[in-house]
C-alpha cells in the first residue's frame, strides 16, 4: 500500500472436516487472505487420506520501489521510449547542461512491478511405498523497471540515460518425481523443466544528447537512436535421482545426484540500430545458441561408530560445462550505437565460463561426558575455472567447538573456524586476452590493472569465532550473549580488497511473570569494516604510477533493538489479548578514501537509515464463534545518501538520471477485524 485510504482486509476459511469416527475420508478447504489488497491469496486444498492430494495456491506480489523518479521519454512499459516533441538541446552541446527545456519535459514515472503465480501441487500414492508427485507453477510478472542505456564507447564521450524497462514475462515450472519408501531403504527419481519467456525482446531509445565529436554521424540528437536487448527466452531441463540406505542399525548413507541443461536460441539484434553508421562485416552467427550442461552429486555417510562419537561425512561435486560456441572470427562490434563497426582485427570473442567444484568434509561430534559436547572437523575444496585469471583455487578449513550444558541455570558454546584459500597464479590479462582474435594482442596487453585481484580467485585467510551463553536463573527469566567475530585477510601487495571484518554482539532476554504476561527484547550492535586499495590510470604510463594510488576505507555500524510486551487470555473470561512492540534499526555507513594530490580525493557524506516501527494491538472474543482484533502501527524512516539527496535529473553532466528522493517516510497503518466462524 503507498497511498491514503481505506482498503477492505477480508479473509476467509471454509473447510469440510469428516467426524473422528466416520468413514468418511475427505477433507477440503478453502482460504483466502487479504482478498481486498493487491497483495492477495486464494488457496483451495483437497485430501484423500490415503490416496491422492491436490493443492491449488494463488499468489498475488507487488513490488512498489518508488514512484517520485522523473523522466523525458514517452511510450513508459513498452519497447520504445520516444523523445517530447518539443525537446531542445543548445548548439554545440554535448552534455546535460544543453537541455533546455528539461524541466517542462520532465514527467513522473513509477516504477513498479507486480507478480502473478498459481501453483498445482498432486500427490497420490501409487501402491504400499510408492508415491507419485505432480507440481506445476505459473508466474506472471509484468510492470515497469528501473534500468540504464548507454551511448557512446570509449574513455570520456559514453553517456548515459534512466531506462524505464518493460517488465513482461512468463514462467512455467513442471516437476514430477516416483518415490519409495519400505524399511531401510528410500529412493526417488523425477524430472524438472522450467521454460522463461519475454515478450519484451528489447528496448529503443531516442538519444537525448548532441552529438560528441568522437561519435559518428547521426548519432546524436534528433536522429540517434539506441537499442538494449532485454532478458531472453530461455530453457531448462534436469533429470535428479535420490535414495537412502540405512547400512546398519547405526550407519546411514544418502546421496542425490541431477543432470541438467539450460538452453537459449534467440535471435541477436544488429549489430545496430543507428542506419547512419557503418557495418559492413555481418554477424557470424544468427544467435548464440547457449548450452549450459550441469551435474551435481551430494553423499552423505553418517555413523556412529562408537558409543558417544559421531561420524559425518559429505561429498559434493558440481560441474557446470558451458557449451555455447565460439565465432572463431570474432564479433566486430559497435561501441554504444555511436561509432561505425570496428575492424576485423579488433574483434572480440565470447568466453564461455564453465568451472568445476568439488568438496570433502569430514565431521566429529564427540559426547565427552553428560552436559559437554565436542565437536571438530576437516574440509577441503577445489575449484576449477576456464577463461578466468585463476584456472584452479584450493581451500582447507578446519572448524571445532564446544557446548556445555551441565549446569542447571545456564549453557555455554564457542565455535571457531579458520580456512586458508590458495589459488594459482593469478594471470590477470588472461581473460582480456582469450577474448580477442589469436594473434591480435600482446603477452603483455591488459585492460584491468596487472595488479588488480578479485577477491573470490586470490589468495584468502578467514577467521570466525563465535561465542554463545544463555542464563536462566529462575523459571520466569531467561537472559542470553552471543558474540561473532570474522576476519578476511587478501594479499596487501596487490590491488582489490585487503581485508574485511565483521564484529557483532547481541543481548536478549524474556521475562514472564505469568501464563498471561510476556516480556521480551533484544539489541544487536554491528560494526563491519573493509580496506581495498587501487591505482587510477589512463595508460601504461600511468597504470606504473604509484603517485596514482588511492585507498578506500569503509565503516557500517548497525543497531537494532526490539521489545514486545504482550498480554493474553485476560479477563474473567480470557477473553482480552493486547501488545506494544517496537523497534529500532539505526545504520551509518562512512566512506573513507586517501589518496595523494596527483587523484585529489575528497571525503563523502555518512549515509544514514535510521528507521523506527511502533504497533499497538488488542483482540476481545465475544464468543466461542466471534471476536475482533484492532492495531494501529507507525512506521518512520529517516535516510541520508549522497547518491541521491540534492542530485536532480541534470546534475551529473553525463547522466540523465530520474531524479528521485531518498526514500524517507512517516506513516500510520490502522486496521480493525471482525472474525466470526459460522
Amino acid at each position: 500500500m503507498t497511498d491514503k485510504g481505506g482498503y477492505l482486509l477480508f479473509d476467509f476459511r471454509l473447510e469440510k472436516r469428516p467426524e473422528w469416527d466416520s468413514d468418511d475420508n475427505t477433507r477440503w478447504r478453502l482460504e483466502g487472505w487479504r482478498m481486498g489488497l493487491d497483495s492477495r491469496r486464494l488457496e483451495f486444498d483437497h485430501l484423500q487420506q490415503g490416496r491422492q492430494r491436490i493443492n491449488i495456491d494463488y499468489r498475488q506480489t507487488p513490488n512498489n520501489n518508488w514512484q517520485d523518479g522523473r523522466t523525458i521519454y514517452n511510450g513508459i512499459g513498452g519497447g520504445g521510449l520516444t523523445l517530447p516533441g518539443d525537446w531542445e538541446v543548445a548548439s554545440g552541446s554535448d552534455n546535460t547542461r544543453g537541455f533546455t527545456n528539461l524541466g517542462q519535459s520532465l514527467s513522473t514515472v513509477e516504477m513498479r512491478t507486480e507478480r502473478k503465480s498459481v501453483a498445482v501441487d498432486y500427490d497420490r500414492e501409487l501402491s504400499p511405498g510408492w508415491n507419485l508427485e505432480v507440481d506445476y507453477k505459473h508466474e506472471k510478472k509484468d510492470g515497469v523497471r528501473a534500468t540504464w542505456g548507454v551511448i557512446g564507447f570509449s574513455g570520456g564521450n559514453p553517456r548515459s540515460v534512466g531506462i524505464a524497462a518493460p517488465v513482461d514475462w512468463d514462467t512455467d515450472n513442471l516437476e514430477a518425481k516416483v518415490a519409495y519408501a519400505e524399511g531401510n531403504v528410500q529412493f526417488g527419481a523425477g524430472l524438472y523443466a522450467s521454460v522463461f519467456s519475454n515478450d519484451e525482446e528489447s528496448v529503443l531509445w531516442e538519444n537525448a544528447y548532441g552529438r560528441v565529436s568522437a561519435w559518428g554521424p547521426g548519432t546524436g540528437y534528433p536522429n540517434g537512436v539506441s537499442r538494449m536487448s532485454l532478458e531472453p527466452d530461455n530453457s531448462y531441463l534436469q533429470f535428479k535421482t535420490y535414495g537412502g540406505l540405512n547400512l546398519s542399525d547405526k550407519t546411514r548413507l544418502t546421496a542425490d545426484f541431477s543432470y541438467g541443461s539450460m538452453k537459449q536460441d534467440d535471435a541477436f539484434q544488429p549489430y545496430t540500430v543507428n542506419p547512419f553508421l557503418n557495418t559492413p562485416i555481418p554477424l557470424p552467427r544468427n544467435n548464440a545458441d547457449a548450452k549450459i550442461n550441469m551435474a551435481l552429486l551430494n553423499a552423505r555417510l553418517t555413523s556412529q561408530f562408537a558409543h558417544n562419537l559421531n561420524l559425518i561425512l559429505n561429498f559434493r561435486y558440481d560441474d557446470r560445462d558451458n557449451k555455447t560456441p565460439r565465432a572463431a572470427a570474432g564479433y566486430p562490434y559497435v561501441g554504444g550505437d555511436s561509432e561505425n563497426q570496428k575492424s576485423a582485427s579488433s574483434a572480440r570473442l565470447n568466453l564461455p565460463y564453465s568451472y568445476t567444484e568439488t568438496k570433502l568434509d569430514a565431521t566429529l561430534k564427540w559426547r565427552a561426558a553428560r552436559g559437554t559436547s565436542v565437536t571438530g572437523g576437516l574440509s577441503w575444496q577445489d575449484f576449477q575455472r576456464t577463461f578466468s585469471e585463476v584456472e584452479d583455487a584450493n581451500e582447507y578449513t578446519i572448524h571445532g567447538g564446544i557446548r556445555l550444558t551441565k549446569w542447571q541455570t545456564s549453557s555455554l558454546s564457542f565455535n571457531a573456524r579458520y580456512s586458508d584459500r590458495d589459488a594459482d597464479d593469478f594471470v590477470g590479462n588472461r581473460p582480456f586476452r582469450l577474448s580477442h582474435v589469436p594473434g591480435t594482442t600482446g603477452p603483455d596487453d591488459f585492460e584491468n590493472h596487472p595488479l588488480m585481484r578479485q577477491y573470490n580467485q586470490f589468495d584468502r585467510k578467514r577467521t570466525e569465532l563465535r561465542l554463545r551463553y544463555d542464563w536462566f536463573p529462575n523459571p520466569q527469566t531467561n537472559l542470553g550473549v552471543t558474540g561473532l567475530g570474522y576476519d578476511e585477510e587478501y594479499s596487501q601487495n596487490t590491488f582489490g580488497l585487503n581485508d574485511f571484518s565483521t564484529r557483532s554482539l547481541t543481548l536478549d532476554g524474556g521475562w514472564y511473570p505469568n501464563q498471561n504476561v510476556s516480556l521480551t527484547g533484544f539489541f544487536t550492535k554491528e560494526k563491519w569494516e573493509a580496506s581495498m586499495t587501487s591505482r587510477s590510470f589512463r595508460n601504461v604510463s600511468s597504470a606504473m604510477d604509484p603517485a596514482q594510488d588511492w585507498r578506500n576505507d569503509s565503516e557500517d555500524d548497525i543497531d537494532t533493538f526490539n521489545l514486545h510486551l504482550a498480554f493474553k487470555n485476560l479477563g474473567k473470561a480470557q477473553a482480552m489479548n493486547a501488545g506494544v512492540s517496537y523497534t529500532l534499526s539505526n545504520v551509518k555507513s562512512d566512506i573513507s578514501t586517501t589518496s595523494g594530490p596527483a587523484i585529489g580525493a575528497e571525503p563523502l557524506p555518512s549515509l544514514v537509515n535510521k528507521m523506527q516501527s511502533l504497533k499497538f494491538y488488542g483482540g476481545y472474543r465475544i464468543n466461542p464463534k466471534s471476536s475482533i482484533q484492532i492495531a494501529a502501527e507507525w512506521s518512520k524512516l529517516d535516510a541520508d545518501d549522497f547518491a541521491l539527496d540534492n542530485v536532480d535529473s541534470n546534475t551529473l553532466a553525463n547522466v540523465l538520471s530520474y531524479g528521485q528522493s531518498t526514500q524517507d517516510y512517516d506513516v500510520w497503518l490502522l486496521s480493525a477485524y471482525w472474525r466470526h466462524e459460522f
